[in-house]
């Protein structure tokens, strides 16, 4: 038992003695003689992000977000959006106006969306809020975010548009979505906010300025459990 225990003293001198000969170098330098040793160095990167606006034209037409007024669909831009305006406002009946001798506006387009765009050197989350600061619209204002890519402009959320809005009536009043590290992109990801609104009637709120706020939160996304 004492030969175990003295060989097992031993081994764990000589491997200690072997770890802290990594640290240094003896030896001759004569000639073209040389001596090292290495050391290892670990440099970590924390989880940044940035998030940027690069424009809002939300509902704009000659600089200010100003619709006519008259009931029908109203749309942001024509691009993505009103096709899933249409379909999400379809049992408003887009073929059958109030009064019958004018028509649904819903032509009525803008000049474009908001944009904006994500940076990240890890996996993110992206919330969008958006709340009115103050009295709010009694027509329903829908939001859609989508994933503004070169060739495809597909809904965040699964390429669903249903997944991917937010509802200023049924809500929700704000959704996530992945922003995923993909690599180096020095100008990040974009991103576009659009939006369709529907009135009603004529006196479904008095002509007026009505704000609203949106709120775009950036965060780490979950780090994977370990297996």
């Amino acid at each position: 038992m004492k030969r175990i225990l003295a060989l097992s003293l031993m081994f764990v001198l000589v491997f200690s003695m072997a770890a802290m000969a990594q640290t240094y170098a003896i030896g001759s330098i004569q000639g073209e003689d040389t001596i090292s040793f290495s050391t290892d160095v670990t440099v970590g990167i924390d989880k940044y992000a940035r998030v940027w606006l690069v424009e809002n034209k939300l509902f704009q037409s000659d600089g200010k977000a100003n619709l006519l007024g008259r009931p029908g669909l109203y749309t942001s831009d024509e691009w993505q959006v009103i096709k899933l305006a249409k379909e999400y406002f379809a049992d408003k009946n887009l073929e059958e106006p109030f009064w019958k001798e004018e028509a649904w506006e819903i032509d009525e387009n803008r000049q474009g969306g908001t944009l904006f765009r994500v940076e990240s050197n890890c996996d993110a989350n992206v919330n969008v809020e958006f709340a009115w600061n103050g009295t709010p619209l009694n027509s329903e204002l829908v939001l859609w975010v989508f994933r503004h890519r070169p060739n495809d402009y597909p809904p965040v959320n699964n390429g669903v548009g249903d997944q991917s809005l937010i509802s200023t009536k049924t809500g929700p009043f704000d959704i996530d979505f992945a922003h995923n590290y993909e690599g180096q992109h020095e100008k990040g990801r974009e991103y576009k906010i659009g939006g369709g609104l529907f009135i009603d009637f004529i006196s479904q709120q008095e002509a007026a300025d009505y704000t609203g706020v949106i709120t775009i939160t950036v965060s780490a996304a979950a780090d994977e459990p370990a297996l």
